[in-house]
């Protein structure tokens, strides 16, 4: 008898209980002991089917989630606090006044640490603002990363992935983008976030930051304000401007911003303030310090860490750089989770 065994007696009559299902019985015959064991393999594999599914489904259908009222009712609905995620063109309606604009443009579906720090630290001085990451991936975003998922709980983050030919129709890009020599070069995704860029202002304005810099205070102060890291050159890492501004289309040099710029009231944010340690010297962001000390970086509205040359160095927890120290306060939740890995 596999599957039964001998029960207590009950008014002196011995019953069987079938283990599996908990059902009293008198000493059933073989077929329904058979019939038992054929439900039972019937219900185990009903089980997996449905594991399995749910299984397929999160994996693939699941890694990014649209809530629905944005289909049933795009008016009323998309753009409420719940409604993280939209992929389509109507997206861009749901910016508001004074946005906060990031864009990923090498058709990525996730953030790194450090872009994810850099939306955090947004956010995290602009409580009262949003901050959006436009995404050109053609793939749904992957929100079972780590740092994606720490983003999506964040209030006043917004993921969007935007079709850039929309994006840009109508502005003074959309002939550059018609054209579509982008296409070939090798610069493409560098060139895709200059466009973005300067379109998401023209439309919008707002503040644009790029995605290896680090917010350290409220820039809700600055208007129509660039930068320049040498003080020759405008630098593009921040962009404040009103929705249409001229100078936008107008400038590459510091010396062109004040002239031209002079009578629209356009500023030009000193060195130290958005570009404490120059290019050259990239590696001091990273350099392990025996304390903590972010003297160098008090007077900064951000620092820029020059993704295109750190990108093969590491910020160590535990090493106090000025970077670990820039993650740990202006970016926590990120910082919480890259101190699980141990190093950005």
């Amino acid at each position: 008898m596999p599957r039964e065994s001998v029960g207590r007696s009950w008014y002196g009559k011995t019953i069987l209980l079938n283990t599996f299902f908990g059902v009293f019985n008198r000493r059933a015959p073989l077929r329904g002991i058979m019939g038992a064991s054929r439900r039972l393999r019937v219900l185990f594999a009903a089980a997996g089917i449905i594991c399995c599914v749910f299984l397929i489904h999160h994996l693939f259908f699941a890694e990014e989630y649209i809530d629905m009222t944005f289909h049933k009712d795009p008016y009323s609905w998309k753009c409420e606090p719940p409604t993280r995620l939209l992929r389509t063109a109507d997206s861009l309606t749901c910016i508001g006044p004074k946005p906060i604009f990031f864009v990923e443009t090498s058709d990525s579906r996730r953030l790194t640490a450090r872009q994810a720090c850099a939306v955090e630290s947004a956010a995290y001085h602009h409580p009262h603002m949003r901050a959006h990451v436009l995404f050109t991936s053609p793939e749904p975003l992957d929100l079972t990363d780590p740092y994606m998922a720490r983003l999506v709980r964040i209030p006043n983050v917004r993921l969007l992935r935007v079709e850039v030919g929309v994006l840009v129709s109508g502005t003074p890009l959309s002939h550059w983008y018609n054209k579509g020599r982008w296409r070939s070069s090798p610069y493409r995704a560098l060139h895709m976030s200059d466009a973005m860029r300067l379109t998401v202002m023209w439309l919008f304005g707002g503040i644009y930051l790029d995605m290896d810099v680090v917010v350290l205070k409220s820039l809700s102060q600055l208007h129509n304000t660039t930068t320049t890291d040498n003080g020759r050159n405008v630098g593009f890492a921040l962009l404040a401007f009103d929705p249409a501004h001229p100078l936008l289309c107008a400038v590459d040099s510091v010396e062109e911003v004040r002239v031209l710029g002079a009578p629209c009231g356009v500023g030009v944010l000193a060195k130290e303030e958005a570009y404490p340690v120059s290019y050259k010297k990239w590696e001091e962001y990273f350099e392990a310090r025996p304390t903590p000390d972010n003297s160098l970086i008090r007077d900064s509205f951000i620092i820029h860490v020059w993704n295109k040359l750190s990108s093969g160095g590491k910020m160590v927890v535990g090493q106090n750089s000025l970077y670990e120290e820039a993650m740990r306060y202006h970016c926590p939740s990120v910082y919480q989770q890259v101190s699980e890995f141990g190093y950005a």
